[in-house]
């Protein structure tokens, strides 16, 4: 996307307690609030946390719930913390609307948040996912438009 403004979508998926799921909320909006004064990086965001029961992508036929598609971290958690109570960890998604470019560049920094050393050796603290939504065919420029147009006239909210 580099060079081309547009609508994208960045998703974190985390197995945590809502204390840390709320920590990395806050760093996220401190984050694209850095990148918001940045031209052209990110021009407008919304940032909303969904919890699992939600849909991981709302609209779509295939209806797969956010627990669903982050099935593997509460999996990966158990796996390194074998017979331990997971307490109130659940699978939570930050989705973030934005208006931009650099969508790897901010993608890879907010990947960072849940986990500041990417190349460490063993399971991370907190079980996490990441990926994007681009506008790369018309399906995906309808959700994006359909939950997101009112970002190209600017601002954040979240």
């Amino acid at each position: 996307m580099t060079g081309a403004m547009d609508l994208f979508e960045l998703r974190l998926g985390v197995y945590a307690a809502e204390s840390v799921t709320n920590e990395l909320a806050d760093k996220a909006r401190s984050l694209l609030d850095e990148h918001s004064r940045r031209a052209p990086a990110v021009r407008a965001w919304a940032l909303s946390s969904v919890p699992g029961d939600q849909p991981a992508e709302p609209g779509s036929e295939e209806e797969l719930s956010v627990d669903e598609l982050y099935e593997e971290l509460p999996e990966q958690w158990r796996q390194e913390h074998p017979g331990a109570d997971p307490s109130d960890r659940r699978v939570t998604e930050l989705r973030i609307g934005a208006y931009g470019d650099g969508v790897q560049e901010l993608l890879d920094e907010l990947s960072r948040l849940a986990c500041p050393e990417l190349d460490h050796a063993g399971a991370c603290p907190v079980p996490w996912s990441a990926d994007f939504t681009l506008p790369i065919d018309e399906h995906y420029r309808w959700y994006l438009e359909a939950h997101y147009e009112h970002l190209r006239g600017g601002g954040a909210i979240g």
